[in-house]
C-alpha cells in the first residue's frame, strides 16, 4: 500500500511506491481515449496556452506539471468544458469534439474533479454523492438505493468511509475520497484532477494516491494536474511539462529523473 511506504521522515519516495503491484511491467496499447491539438487561449495580453498537444492514453496516469502561470489551470478549464480555446480542438477517441460545458464534457465520459468541489456540510456522503442524481422511488427520495450506491463506490475505491457520516466531520482526506466517488458514479472514461493532494496530510496524501491507482486498475484514465513532484512519481506513468503555456517535454516516468522534469520546468536546456 502507498501508506507503507511513509519514512521515518515523514516523506514518500517514489522507489518504494513503485513497488506497488500496479506499477507491474504494462503493456500500454497505445489508444488514446482524449486530448487536445493547438489550444490557444488568450486572456488580453497574456497567452495562457500557445499551441497545446496532449494525449491521455486507455488506462493509464498522465501528469501535468508546471511552475505557476505556466497553463496548467487554463488547460483544465479548457478540457473540461469551463471555458473555450481560442483556436485548436479536443479530440474524443480520435474524432474532434467540442463541449459547451462541463455537463458536455460529462456526457462524453470525461469528469473533472476541481481542486475546491462544493458540498452541503450538514447532509451525509450518500445525499453529496448523488447530489442531482438522487434515486427516486415515486415522488420519494430511496434514502437505501443511494446509501447502497454509495458503499459500492467506496468499496471500489478501497475507502472504509461510512455513507452516513456527516460530511461537516470529514477530513480533507476523506472530503477528496467523497469528490472522486461523486465522479465514479457518472461511470467516466477519463477523470481530469485538480490537485488531489493539495492541502493533505501525509497518510491522507497515501490514501488519495492509493485510490487514484484504483481507478486506474478500473479501467479509468486519468490527467491528473499537481505540483507534488513527489505525488507524480508515485503515481503516474507518463509526464507532460508545461512551461509559459507550451508542453516543452512529455517523458516516461520510468525513464527520467526528478532533476529532469524540474530542468524542463525551469527552463534549463537538456543534454540530448
Amino acid at each position: 500500500m502507498v501508506r507503507e511506504a511513509i519514512t521515518e521522515g515523514g516523506k514518500m519516495t517514489a522507489q518504494v511506491l513503485r513497488s506497488h503491484n500496479a506499477y507491474k511491467q504494462r503493456d500500454f496499447s497505445r489508444r488514446a481515449v482524449f486530448g487536445a491539438r493547438g489550444l490557444r487561449k488568450s486572456y488580453g495580453s497574456v497567452d495562457a496556452l500557445d499551441g497545446v498537444d496532449i494525449d491521455v492514453y486507455e488506462h493509464e496516469i498522465m501528469a501535468v506539471v508546471g511552475d505557476n502561470g505556466a497553463g496548467k489551470s487554463t488547460l483544465v478549464k479548457i478540457l473540461s468544458g469551463l471555458e473555450q480555446p481560442d483556436d485548436g480542438y479536443l479530440l474524443r477517441e480520435g474524432e474532434e469534439v467540442s463541449f459547451q460545458g462541463i455537463k458536455e464534457a460529462n456526457d462524453s465520459g470525461v469528469c473533472t474533479i476541481f481542486q475546491n468541489p462544493a458540498m452541503c456540510p450538514a447532509m451525509d456522503v450518500s445525499d453529496n454523492v448523488f447530489m442531482g442524481r438522487e434515486c427516486m422511488r415515486g415522488p420519494f427520495v430511496d434514502k437505501r438505493r443511494m446509501v447502497e450506491g454509495t458503499r459500492n463506490v467506496l468499496k471500489k475505491l478501497g475507502s472504509p468511509l461510512s455513507p452516513t457520516r456527516e460530511v461537516r466531520g470529514l477530513s480533507e482526506g476523506e472530503r477528496k475520497t467523497l469528490t472522486f466517488a461523486q465522479a465514479m458514479l457518472k461511470e467516466p472514461e477519463v477523470l481530469i484532477l485538480d490537485e488531489p493532494t493539495s492541502s493533505l496530510s501525509v497518510i491522507q496524501t497515501g490514501e488519495v494516491l492509493n485510490q487514484m491507482l484504483s481507478m486506474r486498475e478500473d479501467g479509468k484514465s486519468l490527467i491528473v494536474v499537481c505540483h507534488n513532484l513527489t505525488d507524480v512519481f508515485a503515481v503516474s506513468d507518463r509526464i507532460c511539462v508545461m512551461r509559459h503555456g507550451c508542453v516543452v517535454a512529455v517523458l516516461n516516468t520510468r525513464e527520467t529523473t526528478y532533476e529532469t522534469v524540474v530542468g524542463y520546468m525551469a527552463g534549463v536546456p537538456q543534454r540530448r
